[in-house]
């Protein structure tokens, strides 16, 4: 793959204006390390794809239909807000938290990337915990060249 550009959070400018960013607290504004789970070693585009394009059966080809639901006004603002999530990547402040999700799911993958990433410069993160209290999602800007960003890969 020639382009080590992320190609998929450019359909993210489709949604940035409907998403309710301001409602979106906990930003993460300073540059700080992340971590990331990747299938391949070294990481590729595939590894930095957002949920609403990835193959997890659930969500397979769900991305148009997510898109669509963003024209509807009656949704509630949990559900905007989940989706605009669903366009972000998963990234984790806390290699231990990361480290607990390769045990617990080992299909989405056996490397984890160290990212250094800086909001104003790389794209929006935001605290998003869930299961694992380090969470996060990002939502990198267009041109982000991901490989710049790997500081190192753990097995």
């Amino acid at each position: 793959m020639g382009n080590d550009k992320l190609k998929y959070p450019v359909l993210v400018e489709e949604i940035k204006n409907r998403c309710p960013w301001k409602l979106m607290k906990n930003s993460i504004n300073e540059e700080t390390i992340f971590y990331h789970l990747c299938k391949n070693n070294p990481p590729t585009e595939e590894d930095f794809k957002p949920h609403a394009y990835s193959n997890i059966p659930q969500r397979k080809g769900k991305y148009k239909k997510i898109l669509k639901n963003f024209k509807k006004s009656k949704n509630s603002l949990k559900i905007q807000i989940n989706l605009c999530l669903s366009f972000g990547i998963s990234v984790y402040l806390d290699k231990n938290d990361i480290i607990n999700l390769q045990k617990n799911i080992p299909q989405i993958g056996n490397f984890i990337a160290s990212l250094k990433i800086n909001p104003l410069e790389h794209g929006k993160v935001y605290n998003t915990p869930t299961n694992h209290a380090s969470h996060c999602t990002w939502f990198p800007f267009k041109n982000v060249d991901f490989k710049q960003l790997i500081q190192s890969i753990y097995i």
